[in-house]
């Protein structure tokens, strides 16, 4: 099976060489421009002629071996997009703002020309570097520059340029429309542009955007049968019109984009937008070619378990009404979208694609495609001791008293009673899903799953069973199977005021700790995907702190612990990263997810729905005894802004160490997992550039290197130089650059933090111990930058 990239290399040779190219001999436009970075190679006068390549009918690609199906439950068929004069069948009657770079081998800009308004056709003269191997890329930014120019950009650098997703998706006129060429291998001879093997290159420009039409029929007999359409909606859709997307390698081929892309959803259409609708929707969209999955032999088989986790789908949902009028079943019909092969994941530039889809029955027994929204309220029995953080492996459910606290008084959370009675307006009504992330970044699955109703009804994710009762109260929730991420689940009281949240950290990881009968080694054995960690300083020696007990190979929130791989994709990094905190909080905060300060679509509500960060100014929040601590408890996802110090705004008293510094005891308000805690500052204190090696921009393991988006330092535990052989999990520890929000806003991670629970007085101020590393340091025992304003990532130590 042909990747993508060899799949588009195809079309792009037809459509630049092969094509009928809108040619007339009218007059001929010399353009002067000075040359941006000028090669000392010979320049020389080109003459093009330039035109529009015709749009890709998506059904008339790989005829065979169809990605749709004919079934009797959920028929969804491929098809020819209609021709009619409609937008996405018309080009422009200009090409609009035309730009040209030329580039080296590589990707060094030699010029840039603005060629203004060119007609379809006309020949156009001016000057590039005589070469015989280059690259050119040309943009038409569309009237009204709908994309941004290229001048002064690298060929990397446009990655970076998009053009408006506001006034693309929203074209009636098609003269807005961006389009675009990147020839990747030509050379200039005599004035002419070649191929590198000689033939004349013919300039065809593409449109930037993908048409994506979907028709639907929703059968009588479901209809008859009480069932309706409640939602059509399009997942997964790039937010960006990049005009050179990143591209991947990856086990699905080529794709883009690439790496941690922002997806959001493309349409959501419920209630008089979907009567509107009428059964067909029409929307232009960013190109997402995700590949192709050779193992998917069946169209039925285009499910969650077998795509790239980024191709964008459609999905349809359909619920039931009972006899007694209540909703009491939920469907789920998803296609994943693509080119007209099983196989093909792509929706790629300048082509439409239109989709024909029948449902027929609700038998989602014998289709995969179509899920069931379990409605049932969680009930488990795998009781578990109460912290803020639980680990769940995906696939598993636990139940916890939410009154306990493992570090409490006496074991009870002492926010919430004092063991005999409940606390004022703190009795447990409901519990709900306040945020969580999908399963691959900005893509794939929830990691806890649609509620019922996402303002009334959390109880098939979360549910609170006996709330009046200190002792038999008991919350339930359940991870279903997906790749893994994070959640936070809050309770409740009748009021609707939040009591207590806890942190779900979703992971197959399951770190083991030293015991009387299980030794340092053995511990490593028995951690179950990723390993635990001594290391060579006094606090693992025999007397020191931490002489029996273990760290884990990740930071709070990480999908992922040690080193990568030279390798890894963006996401492999990213999943290292894990999410920061701010000292004294128990709840976590997204950061960097591609080492980048991109403020990312990643916490989504139990309806899937991307939400933000809150951010409330101090002086705005209400104060009980003089600090903001049970304002926070109850806004376990809102940052505070506009002070030093979240908790009283003064950092000159020692009011607030005792939220996480409790001299060496775990607090109530540690964010770790039951067994684990915040650790010492001690545990570092042998770590240095002379052990910890920086991954530098080339691949390499260097004590000083250069700053890059997948930098960090790995460990040799052993303390000595060096990078052991073999290098294993178990032998070294990854530190990866991390990002850290000052006053709410998320820093560019081109280094790395780890804070501690030490809190101590510095030149008079109350601030706590964190290590700073980058490409050519590693420094510990800083506090003049430990503020409780400002967050940093931690990870735990064996309680």
């Amino acid at each position: 099976m042909a990747s993508i990239g060899q799949k588009l290399e195809t079309i792009g040779v037809i459509m630049t060489l092969l094509s009928l190219v809108l040619i007339s001999t009218g007059c001929e436009e010399q353009i002067d421009s000075p040359a941006v970075n000028p090669s000392e190679e010979k320049m020389i006068e080109v003459t093009l002629n330039i035109g529009f390549a015709e749009e890709i009918d998506a059904a008339s690609f790989f005829p065979t071996t169809k990605s749709g199906n004919e079934s009797n439950t959920f028929d969804v068929q491929f098809a020819p997009y209609p021709k009619t004069k409609t937008v996405a069948n018309n080009h422009p009657d200009q090409l609009y703002n035309l730009e040209v770079c030329q580039y080296n081998t590589e990707g060094v800009l030699l010029q840039y020309k603005n060629l203004g308004i060119v007609n379809p056709g006309t020949n156009v003269s001016f000057e590039l570097n005589n070469l015989e191997d280059c690259q050119l890329f040309f943009l038409a930014r569309g009237s009204g520059n709908v994309a941004g120019s290229i001048n002064g950009k690298s060929l990397d650098g446009l990655n970076d340029v998009i053009a408006s997703s506001e006034t693309i998706e929203k074209i009636t006129d098609i003269n807005q429309m961006p389009y675009f060429l990147h020839l990747e291998k030509v050379k200039i001879v005599d004035g002419k542009l070649q191929s590198i093997d000689g033939k004349d290159a013919r300039i065809l420009m593409k449109r930037l955007a993908v048409r994506l039409s979907i028709s639907w029929e929703f059968s009588k007999t479901l209809v008859e049968q009480n069932y309706s359409l409640r939602e059509v909606r399009l997942f997964q859709k790039p937010k960006q019109y990049s005009i050179r997307p990143k591209r991947e390698e990856t086990k699905w081929g080529i794709v883009y984009p690439g790496g941690l892309t922002d997806f959001i959803d493309g349409f959501r259409l419920t209630g008089s937008g979907l009567s509107s609708a009428n059964g067909h929707y029409e929307v232009w969209v960013p190109a997402n070619a995700q590949g192709s999955a050779s193992i998917i032999t069946s169209s039925n088989y285009r499910t969650k378990e077998y795509v790239n986790p980024a191709t964008s789908y459609i999905e349809f949902v359909v619920d039931h009404t009972a006899v007694n009028g209540q909703n009491d079943q939920r469907l789920y019909y998803r296609t994943y979208l693509g080119g007209n092969t099983t196989t093909d994941l792509n929706l790629v530039e300048n082509t439409n694609y239109h989709w024909i889809v029948k449902i027929n029955t609700a038998d989602f027994i014998h289709d995969p495609r179509i899920r069931l929204l379990d409605q049932t309220p969680v009930k488990s029995t795998n009781i578990v001791p109460t912290a803020n953080c639980f680990m769940m492996v995906p696939g598993t459910n636990i139940c916890f008293n939410p009154y306990k606290h493992t570090s409490g008084t006496n074991e009870w959370n002492y926010q919430l009673t004092d063991g005999n009675t409940l606390n004022v307006d703190k009795t447990i009504t409901d519990v709900k899903v306040i945020w969580q992330t999908k399963d691959a970044g900005t893509v794939g699955e929830l990691v806890l799953g649609y509620a019922i109703d996402q303002t009334t009804n959390h109880k098939n994710l979360a549910n609170i069973e006996s709330g009046n009762s200190l002792n038999d109260a008991r919350i339930s929730v359940k991870a279903p199977v997906t790749r893994g991420g994070n959640a936070l689940v809050a309770a409740y009281n009748s009021n609707g005021t939040i009591v207590w949240s806890w942190h779900l950290w979703i992971t197959d990881y399951v770190p083991r700790g030293i015991t009387s009968s299980i030794n340092y080694v053995e511990a490593q054995k028995r951690t179950r995907n990723g390993s635990v960690h001594q290391y060579a300083g006094s606090a693992f020696k025999t007397g020191g702190m931490y002489a029996n007990k273990v760290m884990m190979d990740r930071n709070l929130c990480a999908l992922g612990g040690g080193f990568p791989g030279k390798n890894a994709s963006n996401l492999e990094f990213g999943n290292r990263i894990g999410y920061i905190y701010y000292w004294g909080r128990k709840d976590p905060f997204f950061g960097s997810i591609d080492g980048t300060a991109n403020e990312k679509d990643v916490i989504y509500n139990a309806d899937g729905e991307a939400i933000s960060l809150g951010c409330v100014n101090y002086s705005e929040i209400p104060k009980t005894d003089g600090n903001t601590l049970a304002w926070v408890i109850e806004h376990p996802k809102d940052i505070i802004i506009g002070t030093l110090s979240w908790y009283n705004d003064s950092e000159t008293t020692d009011a607030s160490v005792f939220l996480w510094d409790n001299q060496g005891k775990k607090t109530l308000y540690d964010p770790c997992p039951d067994g684990w805690m915040i650790p010492d500052k001690s545990v570092v204190n042998d770590i240095n550039t002379a052990n910890a090696y920086w991954f530098n921009a080339n691949g390499n393991f260097v004590q000083n290197g250069s700053s890059h988006t997948k930098g960090g330092r790995l460990y040799n535990i052993s303390g000595t130089p060096g990078i052991p052989t073999p290098q294993t999990i178990h032998n070294t520890v990854w530190f990866p650059v991390t990002a850290w929000r000052g006053n709410g806003v998320l820093t560019q991670p081109d280094q790395g933090y780890l804070g501690f629970r030490n809190m101590t007085l510095y030149s008079g101020y109350y601030r706590f111990f964190y290590s700073r590393y980058s490409n050519n340091e590693w420094t510990n025992n800083l506090q003049e930058g430990g503020r409780t304003g400002e967050s940093n990532p931690f990870r735990c130590v064996q309680e």
